[in-house]
């Protein structure tokens, strides 16, 4: 779970923080070449990684709660409601990245004529990007909180309602 994590987050932060530095020196054409090149490439880690974030994810809470009305008693699942709630926008945004970005930057390349729309394309993925990275960042910090929770299943709060409903 974190590995996949540590690979989507991780590859945000390289976009963030290498890609700026890297394509300064390029006219609007040829960063949006690049643009165009490596959206597609971290598309496919992404997917990979969000994939097996879910599986895991799921699976996770599966073993450490035992009732949904846990997600909302107890801390442990306070924040791991937290922590689904700020993953949904980094999907969201990817998916942005992915079905709008990328073909903004595909029909500026294949267009002929020069115009400067190119930067909000650029400024716009880099907007985006900077976001996820950020929503990824607090994330990992909910999965670092979630280690030294005591377990949903394992609360007095879930266990007396569990012991009450079973004399019942």
């Amino acid at each position: 779970h974190l590995i996949a994590a540590g690979f989507w987050v991780g590859g945000l932060f390289h976009l963030v923080l290498t890609m700026s530095s890297s394509t300064s020196d390029l006219d609007g054409r040829q960063r949006l070449s690049v643009l165009h090149s490596a959206i597609p490439m971290f598309t496919r880690l992404a997917i990979l990684s969000t994939v097996l974030i879910a599986i895991t994810g799921i699976y996770n809470s599966w073993i450490h709660i035992d009732r949904p009305s846990a997600l909302w008693i107890t801390p442990y699942g306070k924040t791991l409601s937290i922590k689904v709630l700020l993953f949904i926008p980094m999907i969201v945004l990817g998916g942005w990245n992915t079905f709008v970005i990328h073909r903004r930057a595909r029909r500026f390349m294949e267009s002929d004529s020069e115009t400067s729309d190119h930067v909000k394309v650029d400024r716009a993925f880099r907007r985006s990007i900077t976001i996820e990275a950020a929503l990824g960042v607090v994330v990992l910090l909910a999965a670092a909180v979630l280690v030294f929770l005591q377990p949903a299943r394992e609360h007095p709060a879930t266990t007396e309602t569990r012991t009450m409903t079973q004399m019942k």
